[in-house]
């Protein structure tokens, strides 16, 4: 289960995620939101390995770029 989810994305593709606190927060975009992907569900990563994560810092916005979602494969 993921700790945080974010509002559907709004018609420009863009979104919020508000955490709780500050740290390393690794992110996947997907069109469901509870459970685990199933085939041909879109999902993306933000990245690969270490690189699709990022560190939130207290009351600052970060931009982190595309997530790109391609249908899940089991």
């Amino acid at each position: 289960m993921p700790e945080a989810t974010s509002p559907s994305v709004g018609d420009d593709g863009r979104f919020h995620l508000y955490v709780e606190r500050a740290g390393q927060w690794c992110l996947a975009a997907r069109t469901r939101t509870r459970g685990q992907p199933i085939a041909g569900e879109l999902y993306g990563l933000l990245g690969t390995k270490e690189s699709g994560c990022r560190n939130a810092v207290s009351g600052k916005v970060i931009d982190i770029g595309t997530i790109r979602l391609t249908p899940y494969r089991q």
